[in-house]
């Protein structure tokens, strides 16, 4: 009789509720548990830091905030020139009560003077697309973690003139280690420039974990340039995933054209479009985002 009556309520419980929606909520209420520690710690942080904060490094860093979206606010030339020196003028009051500063490269150079006391440590993520200027910010640390992938696009150098570049090398950089034009005329990264300096003494770390793309789409990256030693480590949820995770289109009659406006390819385009709107008519799509990479 008890035997009978637990199957009669579990299945009533079964009828009502899909194992697999129990199974995904819990999954959802797992994983937001694990983040509550997380942002405890970061509020507690945060606490601790503005109670440190006297009163006028408080002043200057609400002026520098202000100053700072000033320049995002204002395009013209002459005023952000002087929102730049208002900024600068004001980080040394502001750099001793934040001791981790996070900010794009040209921010660093513009607002940053090597003359200043160093940071004790300068991370540059990215570096194998930062440009040869990047190693000024070298000067801003006493070391550096260069962080970067030489299997990636090179920085961009359109507008640079090369010939010239070479004749300054040729003048210059004669007694330079690793002067040649082939690590210093613009075509280099500061990734490159940093593994010709320190190797074979430096230390270098080397990432074979991939949390980012699902192992379909990396597979490719892997195969061609990673002789297939990254290990895929993203893996979809059943909900998420949708079967083939990479299909080819090929464009007929696609051409790239380029001019003074920019460059642009209507053929592909028009295809792009047209992939859209018959995405967003199948129900598999539903409540899905979609983003486009040209």
């Amino acid at each position: 009789w008890e035997w009978r009556r637990i199957q009669s309520w579990y299945e009533q419980q079964r009828a009502q509720t899909a194992v697999a929606d129990d199974e995904e909520r819990l999954r959802a209420a797992l994983a937001q548990e694990a983040r509550l520690p997380e942002a405890l710690i970061a509020q507690r942080a945060w606490l601790q830091q503005a109670q440190r904060l006297t009163p006028e490094q408080k002043a200057a860093l609400n002026a520098w905030l202000q100053t700072t979206q000033m320049l995002e606010t204002n395009p013209a030339e002459k005023s952000r020139d002087a929102y730049f020196q208002e900024a600068a003028q004001l980080l040394p009051q502001c750099r001793p009560a934040i001791p981790v500063w996070i900010m794009p490269l040209e921010r660093v150079l513009d607002l940053f003077s090597p003359t200043e006391e160093k940071f004790d440590v300068i991370i540059v993520d990215e570096s194998s697309q930062c440009p040869l200027y990047a190693l000024s910010a070298l000067f801003r640390a006493e070391r550096a973690i260069i962080i970067g992938d030489h299997k990636q696009v090179s920085p961009e150098t359109s507008g640079a003139d090369h010939a010239q570049v070479r004749e300054l090398i040729a003048r210059h950089l004669t007694e330079m280690p690793n002067a040649s034009a082939a690590m210093w005329d613009m075509h280099a990264s500061l990734f490159d420039q940093a593994q010709a300096a320190f190797a074979p003494a430096h230390q270098s770390l080397i990432l074979r974990e991939h949390f980012r793309c699902a192992p379909e789409i990396i597979r490719f990256n892997n195969e061609q340039f990673y002789d297939e030693k990254i290990e895929p480590l993203r893996l979809p949820l059943p909900h998420e995933r949708l079967e083939p995770a990479i299909i080819p289109v090929r464009v007929l009659e696609g051409q790239w054209h380029e001019d003074a406006e920019g460059a642009s390819n209507p053929r592909e385009a028009e295809a792009i479009v047209d992939k859209i709107a018959e995405l967003c008519e199948d129900e598999r799509y539903a409540g899905r985002t979609m983003g486009v990479i040209s």
